[in-house]
């Protein structure tokens, strides 16, 4: 008997999941020992009942950690929060969770909780193309492939057409390519500062990160690296996930001196690349230090599974040599625009991204917006 409303906020939504889904399901799989092993965390998914749904949740705390094994108390803290970010995002005007902005793994914890929407989204489609990339997609879920597929209606006219339907679909079956990402941190995501860190990333960032970790439908594929030595790098992760930006394991350095921290930057993302052969990957750095030298080094080693580099630029002059080969942006709508011109980006991700850069400060026109997308 679930406790949570019908029509929940996002705080109630994500305490009947912490309660009723991810809390039951660690303590059926879990030792006596107050930890969990990833061999223990696995066998969530037999549990046969709605503990079953949080093994998304501890699957990406185990694949982002890369723990073996943890505490059982911060696997559930870590697994409620990766989700309770998307539950926040999900968010409507009238404070109540919006189902339709859910990923389709939450939106079926939702409904299994008893949640509704407030009133059912009509979205207009072409049954015939729908049933026709259901079938050739080999998906069930009529709820889900809608719910999913109006995240692409990027005008908001509520007419699915065939290119956004087949974006769902791709998501849904896992077809996507498996796309992984790797991104600096200072300059890059996090603004300079001096002593203490910034009050927000640059602007749309956090989305856009967010938007290509949905593009294969998995999480997990987010890399950091960074110059910063392990103790500068501490308060990072906090920083990172109050700002919405996603969760992934923060690669170190040693000394934090640019010449050096080239060939680190090198050898950490050679190791990324090798854990994940079947993967291509999109890289984000700035012109401050050594991210165009790394990149095009990576570049030169990994042929084609580098689908996009950017260099966010910060200096006020970059050797074209340098970039040779790579995105150079001012911001992160340029960013979401090449991608979504690269294939990479559907047309209501790109927009959702310059979007949120529109809102949390960057000074850009709707009409600049729709010249980007083109």
């Amino acid at each position: 008997m679930t406790t949570m409303p019908a029509r929940p906020t996002p705080d109630e939504f994500r305490r009947a999941l912490l309660s009723e889904v991810v809390e039951p399901a660690l303590d059926a799989v879990s030792g006596t020992d107050g930890r969990t092993s990833l061999s223990e965390a696995g066998k969530i998914a037999g549990l046969g009942d709605r503990r079953a749904l949080a093994a998304p949740a501890v699957d990406a705390y185990f694949a982002t950690t890369g723990f073996g094994s943890s505490r059982t108390t911060r696997v559930v803290a870590g697994a409620t929060t990766a989700a309770g970010a998307d539950i926040d995002r999900a968010r409507g005007a009238n404070g109540k969770v919006d189902p339709t902005r859910l990923p389709p793994q939450l939106q079926v914890i939702f409904r299994e909780l008893g949640g509704t929407a407030d009133r059912a989204p009509r979205f207009r489609f072409s049954r015939p193309t729908l049933e026709r990339l259901m079938n050739t997609y080999g998906l069930s879920d009529e709820a889900a492939f809608i719910a999913e597929a109006a995240r692409h209606d990027a005008d908001g006219n509520r007419y699915l057409k065939t290119s956004e339907l087949e974006a769902a679909a791709r998501v849904l079956s896992g077809s996507a390519r498996d796309l992984g990402i790797i991104s600096d941190l200072d300059k890059t995501i996090v603004p300079e500062h001096r002593d203490q860190l910034p009050p927000s990333p640059y602007p749309g960032i956090a989305q856009l990160l967010t938007e290509l970790e949905a593009v294969d439908g998995d999480v997990g594929d987010l890399t950091f690296v960074t110059a910063r030595t392990p103790d500068r790098a501490a308060p990072i992760p906090e920083w990172l996930r109050r700002h919405g930006v996603p969760d992934g394991p923060i690669e170190t350095g040693l000394t934090g001196i640019p010449a050096i921290a080239r060939q680190e930057k090198v050898r950490d993302i050679s190791r990324t690349f090798d854990a994940n052969p079947g993967r291509a990957y999109v890289m984000f750095g700035d012109s401050n230090h050594v991210d165009p030298d790394v990149y095009r080094d990576i570049r030169e080693k990994y042929g084609d599974r580098v689908r996009a580099a950017f260099i966010h630029r910060v200096t006020d002059t970059i050797d074209p040599a340098r970039v040779e080969g790579l995105h150079v942006i001012d911001d992160y709508a340029q960013a979401a625009a090449i991608l979504h011109r690269e294939g990479i980006l559907d047309r209501a991700a790109a927009h959702r991204v310059m979007v949120a850069a529109q809102v949390n400060g960057l000074d850009i026109t709707n009409r600049q917006i729709e010249r980007l997308l083109g």
